[in-house]
C-alpha cells in the first residue's frame, strides 16, 4: 500500500512541476511540435519517473515511502497490548479500504464516460452521411454538432448550413490534426485523467494540448492559401 501511495504522490509531483515549467518557460514559444514533444514526454516521465531508483544507498528500496511522503502521513504504530495494537491495525485497515474504494469508484466513472463518448461517437458517425477523402473518413451531419476529428475521422456538424468552399477548409484543418496524430494526444490525456482523476492539473495538460493542436492545424492550413480568406 505504501509503494502505491508513494508512486501516485511523485507521479504527481512530477506532473505539477512540469506543468509550471512549461508555463514559465515554453508558453509563449511558436515551435508548436517542440511544445507538444515536452507536454508528451512529461506525461511519460510522470509515469516511469516513480519506478526509478536513483538512490545509491545500498538500503534503499525503489518507491521507498520515505522519500517523498512525510513521516505523519504514515498510519500510527501503537506499542502496548495486543487489543490496542490489533485495533489500531484495524483502524489504518478500514481509512485505507475506504480510500481504496473512492479511488476505484472514481476510475470506473471515468472509464464509464469515456464509453458513453464513445458510444456516442458511433452514433453520430451512423447517422451522418460518410464518404472517403483519401485516407480520411468525412461524416456531413445536419445535427447541431460541432466540428472536430478523431483520429482519421472528420465530423461536421451543421452540413447543409455551410458552403462547399467552407467545407473544403473544414476538411483542410482537420486533415492536419488527423496527419498529426493530434487525436493520440488526447485519448493519452484521457486515460491519465481516468488514472489520476483526483489531479485537477490533468485538465490543464488537455487544455494545452488543445490549443497547441488549435494552432499548429491553422498554422499548416494557411501554408498554401490566403491568410485573410482563412
Amino acid at each position: 500500500m505504501t509503494a502505491t501511495i508513494n508512486y501516485f504522490v511523485e507521479a504527481n509531483l512530477v506532473l505539477l512541476l512540469s506543468l509550471a515549467l512549461y508555463r514559465m518557460i515554453l508558453r509563449r514559444e511558436t515551435n508548436f511540435a517542440l511544445m507538444r514533444l515536452y507536454l508528451l514526454v512529461s506525461l511519460v516521465a510522470a509515469l516511469g519517473f516513480p519506478l526509478i531508483d536513483i538512490s545509491f544507498s545500498a538500503t534503499s528500496t525503489p518507491l521507498s515511502i520515505g522519500r517523498v511522503v512525510p513521516s505523519y502521513w504514515l498510519p500510527e504504530v501503537t506499542v502496548g497490548s495486543e487489543a490496542m495494537v490489533q485495533s489500531s491495525q484495524q483502524s489504518t485497515f478500514d481509512i485505507w479500504r475506504v480510500v481504496s474504494v473512492i479511488y476505484v469508484a472514481g476510475l470506473v466513472f471515468g472509464i464509464a464516460i469515456v464509453i458513453t463518448q464513445l458510444t456516442q461517437l458511433f452514433r453520430l458517425y451512423r447517422r451522418s452521411q460518410t464518404y472517403l477523402l483519401g485516407d480520411l473518413h468525412v461524416a456531413e451531419s445536419t445535427e447541431n454538432k460541432p466540428t472536430f476529428s478523431f483520429f482519421n475521422f472528420i465530423f461536421i456538424g451543421n452540413a447543409a448550413t455551410l458552403t462547399i468552399q467552407e467545407k473544403e477548409q473544414i476538411i483542410c484543418h482537420e486533415s492536419v490534426h488527423a496527419r498529426q496524430w493530434h487525436s493520440f494526444d488526447i485519448l493519452f490525456v484521457n486515460i491519465l485523467q481516468i488514472v489520476f482523476w483526483f489531479n485537477p492539473f490533468i485538465k490543464s495538460y488537455k487544455k494545452n494540448f488543445i490549443q497547441l493542436h488549435e494552432f499548429e492545424a491553422d498554422a499548416r492550413a494557411v501554408e498554401d492559401r490566403d491568410v485573410d480568406k482563412y
